[in-house]
């Protein structure tokens, strides 16, 4: 390397203390001597780089140099020593330098800030949106408190429900903004927020595969969030049961095709009765029907180890073209205490502790089939028995 201005060295390296590399530079030579004219051949060196080797490298008069390559960014220290009597003692002082590769820009703290500002502002849009979202909800909902308030206008007890309908619905409202927004959004908005961000930078094509993979299956996961968020859309009052024709035998078949697989896994027998009386063309929400269904069933699975899960459907009455109809889950589980049943459709409850370490939930399940089966008119209860 040269000594001068515009030169890595600015003076001859002996006169210097410390010298700084660019990072692609991480490769250097360093050569030294210690004058002996006595006996030069007899001369031996050693020498360390701090910061990469614990260990003393020893070498004779004819190697005095030191070679090292792709080093990381960081600092270190060189160290070179002399021994004049072939090796029994050495040279306390001998010569030291500092060195210092300081790492590309990508690595530096400005840019990790800018990224982390990038990511911040990434999150913050997201939950503008949300809002504007809801914003523009709440508008919607305002409009349909005025439209009812112009109605029940007529008598002062028409007056007095209204209000308590829009402060229940605003209370609701404040709830299921405040959790879900910031609880399930953001976290998951960040991940694909995340992942699109780095699928902008350059990447080899493993890594681009990886992280289409991760976009993909985070837009698929916050699909399942929203699904999830029928509890908060129960609370909120803004879930809406459907009115379509459908046939049982469907929505029976859709649900134990899930659960019946999960039963075999288990060594469980898996029975199915629809009775002969149960009309077959009705109309509801098949979806939410199955979803009740579903749920029940994989209850039963899941705190089942031995025996059998036994569903069934049977006409209670029908009047004209109304059919009310029970559809009851059994099983020979683990079974629980009166205190315990007293719970069970608490949301984010479990009967046991316990239960939720060995078998896992939220809690939030037999909650929203409750409010699914009131949503459609009908009731849900429990009979049971410990053990």
């Amino acid at each position: 390397v040269p000594v001068g201005p515009g030169s890595l060295l600015a003076r001859p390296i002996w006169e210097m203390d410390a010298l700084t590399l660019p990072y692609k530079d991480n490769g250097f030579s360093l050569e030294f001597a210690a004058l002996s004219y006595a006996n030069p051949a007899k001369v031996r060196y050693r020498f360390k780089l701090e910061g990469m080797e614990n260990q003393w490298t020893e070498v004779d008069s004819r190697h005095r140099y030191a070679r090292y390559t792709d080093l990381r960014p960081g600092k270190y220290g060189f160290r070179a020593q002399a021994s004049l009597d072939g090796g029994r003692t050495w040279g306390e002082k001998g010569a030291s330098l500092g060195l210092k590769i300081p790492p590309p820009w990508w690595m530096t703290p400005w840019s990790r800030a800018a990224a982390l500002l990038a990511f911040v502002g990434l999150i913050f849009g997201a939950h503008r949106v949300r809002v504007r979202a809801f914003e523009r909800r709440q508008k919607q909902l305002d409009a349909l408190v005025q439209q009812r308030t112009a109605e029940l206008r007529s008598s002062e007890q028409e007056v007095k429900v209204a209000k308590e309908v829009v402060e229940e619905a605003t209370a609701r409202k404040s709830i299921f903004l405040a959790n879900m927004s910031h609880e399930i959004r953001t976290p998951m908005n960040a991940v694909i927020g995340m992942a699109y961000l780095a699928l902008k930078t350059p990447l080899s094509d493993k890594q681009r595969d990886y992280l289409n993979k991760i976009h993909s299956a985070g837009t698929s996961l916050l699909g399942v969030i929203n699904d999830i968020l029928d509890f908060s859309k129960i609370e909120a009052g803004r879930l809406d049961i459907e009115t379509v024709d459908f046939r049982l035998d469907d929505v029976i078949a859709s649900a134990t095709s899930i659960t019946a697989q999960n039963a075999q896994e288990k060594g469980l027998e898996f029975l199915a009765e629809v009775a002969s009386s149960v009309p077959q063309n009705l109309v509801g929400d098949p979806l939410r029907l199955g979803q009740v269904i579903t749920n029940l069933i994989n209850n039963a699975v899941k705190f089942t180890e031995r025996g059998e899960v036994y569903l069934k459907a049977e006409l209670l009455e029908q009047v004209g073209a109304r059919a009310r109809l029970r559809f009851s889950v059994k099983d020979t589980g683990i079974g629980m205490t009166p205190e315990q049943s007293a719970r069970l459709f608490q949301a984010f409850s479990q009967v046991d502790p316990s239960s939720t370490r060995k078998h896992g939930g939220t809690g939030l399940g037999l909650t929203i089939c409750k409010r699914l089966v009131e949503l459609m008119g009908g009731e849900i209860g429990l009979e049971n028995e410990a053990g």
